[in-house]
């Protein structure tokens, strides 16, 4: 049982009247001259949930004890509530065996055994078991009744002769002075649908019983708001208010608004007259997953996610970086904003510069530049501190500083804290460098100073210094003398010794190298590439005997520029036909058949092979028309007043591909009806050129047609026929 906090002792008694004649007065109530009821326990104050142990006592004049019956009662069981309470009275004894009787059955040894456990028992030994005996007591006890605060009532002690004792019993109230302190320094409102908890202890915790409970959330200051009116308060759920009796606490939970800004939580315990408050700061803004450095050991740009914190990123995460002297570096710590939204990204901007998020800077080594946010990334923001360094080494240390989070418990309650620990030094006189090494990847025997490479093969060199050691505090610095020939390409954050170079043209360019007070260059001169070499679409794929055609090899180079010099062409077979390079051009060959069959055709330009090409060399055979029924043809001069023949298939129409185009030159009037015969005629037949002897006859027949016998003769002696030729007097022959 708990016992009150206050009890005065006195006595409350009354005497039964009347007289006894007998010669010795008996400790009964009918033999006793005079009866007194003594209760032990007088004008008593109690408090809410305590309980009172009460007893009383029946006594006759001369003292003693009268044995009687006592009923007790209350009058107000509102104040104070009686129950009884039974208890358990367990004693253990040593049993009696009978060589310890005497003929009698007594003890032979007075005051052993007898039941009252005065002699030790000893559970070792066989012949001393043990026995217990178990005695029920019941006895009264006064329970204090939540909402008797400041009530009294009577307490009874009746005989069975009717008279009573009595005295009176008051519920009081705890102290409210002093009584409510906060359980932690400072709060997160979490902006999402999760539920925090501000913590007050409260000393005694009784006070919840005494006296009315209530809390409030009030806006101190609003570094953003949302556009919705109703998302810029706090929520709470029905069960509001947690109280924690065996910690001597209460709660209040919550949800942030969706905003940035500082509030406080403010509790009140107290009445109409009297009350006590205490309040806890709550910054609120989005719930963050925070990271020193946003880089791996590979230099790979990493984020942190925006799920909860992990008890790993409520401690303070540190890091240690070292700087030059006279130099500048930014410490950043990247956000992850839970649910990643934009909104929560600006709230979190917004509250650092609210100056919720704090950075601070201990030790001299360096001062504070500047402070900002250096990019947005998917889901959070990068917070930096740019700080700059003396001329004198030393230490500094730079704190980013987020405030206390709840989680949902006060132990958690802990700021976010990062730490870069600066170490200044001077780097000329602690880290020096001898000379600047520059290698192919993987060659480690030579440091050279000039190099030949092609277009459209990639470049990459080991660029480091001597001694190892001070390549991180001097890490090279490149620069090309000519950008359009040689790009240096930006280092990344895991490339090391490796340095990487785009060639955009030939030509010469030098590689400019230097790493504190040491130089270093390297000419590299870059000669053009052959990226491909593909045969043009007029290429002649026959050719007959005796004839020559045409085939063009277009060399593409990695810059994009002419070849400069000539195309070497070979056959598989020069028994079938021969080639070689058409004068006047660097790309284009004459083929020239020999007899019938086919040949392989290749073109080679620095050291790179075409595919090869296949020429067919057809057998002389004349042409006799329109003995092939499918060529239609049309005549007429062209635009320098000579004769011109086009002949085509008919299934095509006129737009076709020529089969056979003929001028006539020497033909420039008097067309028809008569012999032409010359040498100069131009024929163009199945992709070759030829120029060729001809003796025709043309007729008019006068209906927009003509007629044409005769022949052309080719150089190989092949002969194209024309055995009374019908053709069209066209018009626009080009």
């Amino acid at each position: 049982m708990k016992l009150i906090n206050k009890i005065f002792f006195g006595s409350a008694a009354i005497a039964l009247a009347g007289s006894f004649t007998a010669c010795k007065e008996e400790a009964t109530l009918g033999g006793s001259d005079a009866v007194y009821i003594e209760i032990a326990q007088t004008d008593v104050t109690m408090l809410v949930g305590d309980t009172l142990k009460i007893s009383a006592r029946v006594s006759n004049v001369s003292g003693h004890d009268i044995n009687t019956p006592i009923t007790w009662s209350v009058d107000n069981p509102e104040v104070v509530k009686l129950v009884e309470v039974t208890d358990t009275i367990v004693k253990k004894h040593k049993s009696r065996s009978r060589a310890d009787e005497g003929e009698g059955g007594e003890p032979t040894t007075p005051g052993e055994g007898d039941g009252e456990g005065e002699t030790p028992v000893d559970p070792g030994k066989p012949d001393t078991p043990q026995q217990m005996d178990t005695t029920f007591v019941t006895y009264p006890v006064l329970i204090a009744q939540a909402g008797a605060q400041g009530k009294t009532t009577n307490l009874r002690a009746t005989i069975e002769t009717g008279q009573f004792a009595m005295t009176t019993i008051t519920v009081g109230r705890n102290a409210l002075s002093g009584s409510i302190t906060p359980a932690q320094d400072e709060l997160t409102a979490y902006i999402l649908q999760k539920m925090d908890t501000a913590w007050f202890n409260v000393n005694p915790i009784a006070l919840v019983d005494d006296y009315d409970v209530s809390y409030q959330f009030n806006i101190i200051e609003a570094a953003t708001q949302s556009a919705n009116p109703d998302e810029n308060v706090f929520t709470h759920p029905e069960d509001d208010i947690c109280i924690d009796r065996k910690g001597g606490r209460v709660g209040i939970v919550y949800t942030g608004p969706r905003m940035a800004g500082k509030a406080e939580c403010v509790l009140t315990i107290g009445n109409d007259t009297e009350s006590e408050t205490a309040s806890i700061p709550v910054y609120i803004f989005p719930q963050i997953t925070g990271g020193l450095t946003y880089t791996n050991g590979e230099g790979v740009r990493t984020r942190p996610g925006y799920g909860p914190m992990t008890p790993s990123n409520q401690k303070p995460m540190l890091i240690s970086e070292s700087m030059d002297v006279n130099s500048e570096m930014l410490v950043e710590v990247c956000l992850g904003v839970a649910d990643g939204y934009q909104e929560q990204i600006d709230n979190a901007k917004a509250a650092q510069t609210a100056g919720y998020f704090k950075w601070s800077v201990e030790g001299n080594a360096v001062v504070t530049v500047e402070q900002g946010f250096d990019d947005e990334y998917e889901g959070g923001v990068v917070t930096y501190l740019k700080v700059r360094s003396g001329i004198t080494p030393g230490t500094a240390r730079v704190t980013y500083t987020m405030p206390g989070m709840t989680y949902d418990r006060a132990e958690n309650n802990t700021e976010q804290i990062f730490i870069c620990d600066i170490t200044v030094e001077d780097y000329a006189v602690a880290h020096p460098v001898e000379y600047i090494v520059v290698n192919m990847p993987g060659q480690t025997d030579k440091n050279i100073s000039e190099l030949t490479v092609k277009m459209g093969e990639p470049l990459s060199l080991d660029v480091y210094t001597y001694p190892d050691a001070s390549f991180t505090y001097h890490i090279p610095v490149v620069t090309s003398s000519d950008e359009s020939v040689v790009t240096v390409v930006p280092r990344g954050g895991g490339d090391g010794y490796s340095r990487r170079f785009e060639l955009k043209n030939p030509g010469e360019a030098t590689l400019h190298i230097t790493s504190l007070d040491k130089e270093k260059d390297v000419l590299v001169t870059v000669l053009d590439k052959v990226s491909q070499i593909r045969w043009a679409a007029s290429s002649a794929s026959s050719v007959p005997v005796g004839g020559t055609a045409e085939l063009t090899a277009n060399v593409i180079m990695a810059s994009g520029q002419p070849i400069t010099g000539d195309v070497t062409f070979e056959v598989s077979d020069p028994s079938i036909a021969t080639v070689a390079l058409k004068p006047g051009t660097n790309n284009v060959a004459e083929i020239t058949g020999k007899q019938a069959g086919s040949v392989q055709v290749t073109a080679s330009y620095d050291d790179v092979t075409s595919e090869p090409f296949t020429v067919t060399v057809t057998s002389i055979e004349d042409i006799d028309l329109p003995a092939n029924t499918n060529a239609e043809a049309r005549c007429k001069t062209n635009k320098d007043l000579t004769l011109r023949l086009h002949l085509y298939e008919t299934s095509t129409g006129s737009g076709s591909t020529d089969r056979i185009r003929i001028d006539f030159p020497a033909i420039t009037s008097n067309y028809w009806n008569k012999q032409h015969t010359g040498s100069n005629a131009a024929v163009t037949f199945r992709g070759a050129d030829y120029t060729a002897n001809y003796e025709i006859t043309l007729v008019s027949n006068g209906d927009g047609t003509c007629t044409i016998n005769g022949y052309v003769e080719l150089p190989n002696g092949q002969k194209i026929k024309f055995t009374n030729l019908t053709v069209k007097q066209a018009s626009n022959l080009k």
